[in-house]
């Protein structure tokens, strides 16, 4: 179960305008959720932020029955360093 102000770690797969806003399908990919897909509902300008295939930090900021809403704080996680 999700709740509010809940980080995830997710995976941007799909983008489509949805009228005035924008739907990601994502994928999460760590805790106790992993591998589910969600649906995030998002304006114009958090969108141009969220890119496909690429994985990012973000807060739940609403979670309603078939999709949620995050809060405009989304962080890319820095790569491990590589030997």
């Amino acid at each position: 179960m999700l709740t509010r102000k809940e980080k995830l770690y997710v995976h941007v797969f799909s983008k489509d305008p949805v009228q005035s806003e924008w739907e990601f399908w994502v994928e999460i990919c760590a805790e106790k959720n992993k591998s589910n897909k969600l649906k995030i509902h998002t304006d114009d300008l958090l969108a141009s932020k969220l890119k496909r295939r690429n994985v990012f930090v973000v807060r739940l900021k609403e979670v309603h029955n078939h999709h949620i809403r995050i809060y405009r704080t989304i962080v890319k996680p820095k790569a491990p360093n590589k030997p």
